[in-house]
């Protein structure tokens, strides 16, 4: 994360927990890869994090669906990319 944001090179680092995803916004990430995403539900997983995350650009990774429609449900659900 240091070297990133000195250097102004995006910073995606992984976090699984809220408190990991705290921990990540707060250090400067431009967006957190939720890792493995598919293994806590997916979509679902996401919106949950979203809650309390509004803010928060989440990344699904780690066995996420990459055709349609399963993909688009984990875009409703919040996620950025």
């Amino acid at each position: 994360m240091e070297f990133a944001l000195k250097e102004g090179i995006l910073a995606m680092p992984g976090a699984l927990t809220p408190t990991e995803v705290t921990v990540a916004w707060q250090a400067g990430a431009d967006f957190i890869k939720v890792f493995p995403c598919a293994q806590l539900g997916g979509a679902s997983y996401i919106r949950a994090l979203k809650a309390p995350f509004p803010q928060v650009a989440l990344v699904a990774a780690g066995g996420q669906p990459t055709c349609l429609p399963p993909m688009g449900a984990t875009f409703r659900s919040g996620c950025s990319g």
